[in-house]
């Protein structure tokens, strides 16, 4: 009877642990699949968010793009063409009779543009460059305010060079630099100056529109 009881008792403590290492054994293993699962979430997550960030960059790049094209053809509707530049030189008298100063010399040349090292500047592309110089008469503040003008139209670059030429010293090109700031003068202000006669000379770039291939 003895035997049979200590029998019975082996097999019950054995049965009791086999199961006890069971649970360990489910437990560890369920363990697994959750750090499983939450890696996998992890991972769809991280790449969700590269998805968003490359998705976000694409919609940033292309309403850049979007942007550009909208500037190219706002800035292409400015720029004349070649077969324009004559309404160039009326906008230059306009802003001439504005100023009540004289344009005596509005000359376009397309002559070879070189750069500060002397070199022939190649243009290719829809668009060129040529020279447009200016000479004007009237009041020296008056061809101040006509400078600063002309250098505000979108098509025309700062001047390459430029003189006001008169007897007084206070009026010259450095001082129409230092006043700058204060640019355009108003026409009452300008009646106010000395009543002087001066003679601004000013080369600048122009940008015209060509067709491709000429």
């Amino acid at each position: 009877m003895k035997s049979l009881r200590l029998k019975k008792l082996i097999i019950t403590r054995a049965i009791g642990i086999f199961i006890v290492i069971l649970l360990i054994a489910l437990v560890i293993y369920a363990a697994k699949l959750v750090q499983g699962v939450r890696i996998r979430l992890m991972e769809r997550q991280i790449k969700m968010e590269e998805s968003l960030d490359e998705a976000v960059h694409r919609a940033v790049v292309a309403d850049t793009l979007v942007q550009y094209e909208k500037e190219m053809k706002r800035v292409r509707g400015i720029v004349p063409w070649r077969d324009e530049i004559g309404q160039v030189v009326e906008t230059v008298d306009g802003e001439a009779k504005r100023w009540d100063v004289a344009v005596l010399v509005p000359k376009i040349s397309e002559e070879p543009i070189y750069d500060e090292s002397g070199m022939v500047i190649a243009q290719t592309g829809p668009t060129r460059l040529i020279r447009l110089t200016v000479e004007a008469a009237g009041g020296p503040w008056a061809l101040i305010n006509l400078l600063h003008s002309l250098e505000s139209l979108p098509y025309l670059m700062s001047p390459v060079s430029y003189v006001l030429d008169n007897e007084a010293d206070e009026i010259n090109a450095f001082g129409a630099t230092a006043l700058a700031p204060a640019l355009p003068l108003s026409k009452d202000t300008v009646k106010t100056m000395p009543v002087q006669l001066a003679i601004l000379k000013a080369d600048f770039l122009l940008t015209i529109r060509v067709e491709e291939g000429k």
